[in-house]
């Protein structure tokens, strides 16, 4: 009776576990919808990202960009050199005519005040005034 029991219990376990194979099969996949994050309040810094420099054109921590030939970039550095020439004589002209005017200038307000001094020293007349002198007082 036990093995009677116990061959019904297997085929059944197996017919149960055949008929899960037969009807298993996969569930389709639900695509997620894109969650998008919340926008922030404030921009995010983002690093500083240094441009490529190209190391076999660096000379002297000068950057050569002018591959082909290096008799453009003496032509560039001479002309460079020129416009830096003419700016310093421009500045030196223009800082010239700066200390001219401000000479004048000076020279015009010490006269008056000069002027001042000595209008100030004649109008002062005084009787309490102390006379010195070598010989003795009378």
């Amino acid at each position: 009776m036990k093995a009677f029991f116990l061959a019904i219990s297997m085929i059944a376990g197996l017919s149960v576990f055949a008929f899960g194979e037969i009807t298993m099969h996969k569930r389709p996949i639900i695509p997620v919808r894109p969650v998008h994050p919340i926008e922030p309040e404030r921009p995010i810094d983002r690093p500083i990202v240094r441009p490529y420099v190209d190391t076999a054109f660096v000379d002297n921590r000068v950057i050569n960009n002018n591959y082909e030939s290096c008799e453009k970039y003496k032509e560039m550095i001479d002309e460079l050199n020129a416009y830096i020439d003419q700016l310093e004589k421009e500045i030196a002209e223009l800082k010239e005519k700066e200390y001219a005017r401000m000479r004048d200038k000076l020279k015009k307000e010490n006269e008056t005040e000069l002027k001042k001094f000595e209008n100030r020293k004649s109008s002062v007349k005084s009787k309490n005034s102390i006379i010195i002198s070598d010989q003795p007082s009378k």
